[in-house]
């Protein structure tokens, strides 16, 4: 792409921009984005609108490549993160150039892309919230109960515990949406602490020498002394490994003089529906806009590849369903497919949230055929901390 850029009201001189990826050193970006990138999901790329002759570019956001889960399908995604215009161009129109432009070369290598969105922005490139953000909240008396069992015991977290870990998370979120298929060789585990920037603290469950649960919980920033004590990530194979990672939680909160306690963590996950068993307070923040997003960039090839889940999700008529999606005679704009794809209840909220003309002309059949159109619940869709760009 070689044109004329900014074309908005805004621009007040004529620029010639040229869409372009690479891979700059990451030494060279701030500190905070060192470590991001450091730690983060690879292969990582930047592309961005660049000027003639300049090496840095007007506008940049980068992209990672990941697979991720729609329900019980693996599917190969793109995540935007870190996006940026140089100050003297913004609100001339680049960015939204930038964007438009990368999610059409993105389009060829994944069918899907998510990112981390701001309010009034990425809604009107067809990016629809489908993530709520979902904490628990917690004094840590309320843990004063759980215990670990023999044959289970608490360990530091070491490297070789990796893969293990891996396994167990793939297992528990089999079925989960918007969770990443951890592979070990990519996946780094707890954060480091490293210069100013906090790390995490690490810990296993093991049973009889096998792994069956583990846990980040945050340091404090240095320099912050905050009251509560946040757990980033918590993975139990059963109960009783849930207990005794609890039980160690409280511990640690304890030790570092915190009274609450923070866990991230899906309602309905084994370690969820212990806490939900408490006096616990569950935070569910919904948003019209930003926040998760996700936008479909390539629906034939989306469909074709979440087939079993479309099979699971619909008590009859799958094959015809299908076949509707993929051609837009169901859900026309790929908004609507978003929203129905990924949320919990997507389907059953297409007929309040969304246009007659919109849902398309086979909705009335799926409808009789399917009756909310999910005959399978799917669990919560969630985005680890671990795995969030």
């Amino acid at each position: 792409m070689s044109k004329p850029a900014g074309s908005s009201p805004h621009t007040r001189t004529h620029l010639e921009l040229t869409y372009r990826e690479d891979l700059p050193d990451t030494h060279s970006l701030d500190p905070y984005l060192q470590q991001f990138w450091a730690r983060h999901l690879a292969p990582a790329r930047r592309c961005g609108l660049f000027p003639p002759h300049h090496s840095e570019p007007v506008s940049s956001i980068w992209l990672v490549e990941y697979v991720v889960r729609v329900g019980c399908a693996n599917v190969p995604a793109i995540g935007f993160a870190a996006g940026a215009t140089q100050p003297h161009y913004r609100r001339r129109g680049f960015f939204t150039e930038l964007m438009s432009e990368a999610m059409v070369r993105a389009s060829t290598s994944a069918p899907i892309a998510f990112l981390k969105g701001i309010d009034g922005f990425y809604k009107r490139l067809g990016f629809v919230p489908f993530c709520p953000e979902r904490k628990f909240r917690l004094p840590r008396g309320v843990l004063a109960n759980f215990r670990a069992d023999a044959p289970d015991s608490i360990q530091l977290w070491e490297d070789r515990y990796k893969a293990d870990a891996c396994a167990l998370y793939n297992q528990q979120h089999a079925h989960r949406t918007g969770t990443t298929v951890r592979d070990p060789a990519r996946f780094l585990g707890p954060r480091a602490t490293n210069s100013w920037m906090p790390g995490d603290e690490a810990a296993v469950c093991l049973r009889r020498g096998q792994l069956v649960g583990y846990v980040f919980t945050t340091h404090l920033p240095f320099g912050q002394s905050w009251r509560r004590f946040e757990v980033r990530e918590i993975v139990a194979a059963d109960l009783a490994a849930a207990s005794a990672l609890l039980a160690h939680v409280r511990e640690l909160a304890v030790r570092a003089r915190r009274g609450n306690i923070e866990i991230d963590e899906p309602p309905d996950s084994v370690v969820g529906g212990l806490l939900r068993l408490t006096t616990c307070t569950f935070r569910e923040r919904n948003s019209a806009d930003g926040g998760w997003m996700a936008v479909v960039l390539d629906r034939r090839r989306l469909i074709d590849l979440i087939g079993p889940e479309l099979d699971r999700r619909f008590s009859s008529g799958s094959a015809p369903a299908t076949r509707a999606l993929r051609t837009g005679n169901l859900l026309t704009d790929t908004a609507a497919l978003t929203h129905a794809l990924l949320r919990p209840n997507g389907w059953a909220e297409i007929d309040q949230l969304v246009s007659a003309e919109r849902r398309g002309s086979y909705w009335p059949e799926f409808r009789a055929r399917c009756a909310a159109g999910v005959a399978e619940a799917m669990p919560t869709p969630f985005l680890h901390a671990s795995d969030r760009f």
